[in-house]
């Protein structure tokens, strides 16, 4: 009988912790860290593959008008989307 309460518990613990990834499409804020120094990005998600995360957007800060930014996940210090 235990394991059952116990089971059942576990499945329904499960279900509650349904994360979402972000997609293409998404509007993202990434900041990407190198040694000592981190730089951050603005846009919209183009591609999702390959260690890479590409953009439409630009650096944050910057006036210069949006560009594609492919960047390695591996560098990716923090990543936030909506």
């Amino acid at each position: 009988m235990n394991i059952v309460v116990v089971l059942i518990l576990l499945i329904s613990a499960l279900g509650i912790a349904e994360a979402r990834t972000p997609q293409v499409g998404d509007s993202v804020y990434i900041i990407v860290g190198g040694g000592s120094t981190l730089g951050g990005f603005t846009g919209e998600i183009t591609f999702i593959g390959d260690g890479l995360i590409c953009i439409f957007g630009n650096p944050v800060g910057s006036t210069t008008p949006a560009q594609d930014i492919c960047i390695g996940t591996g560098s990716i210090y923090e990543l936030s989307w909506t």
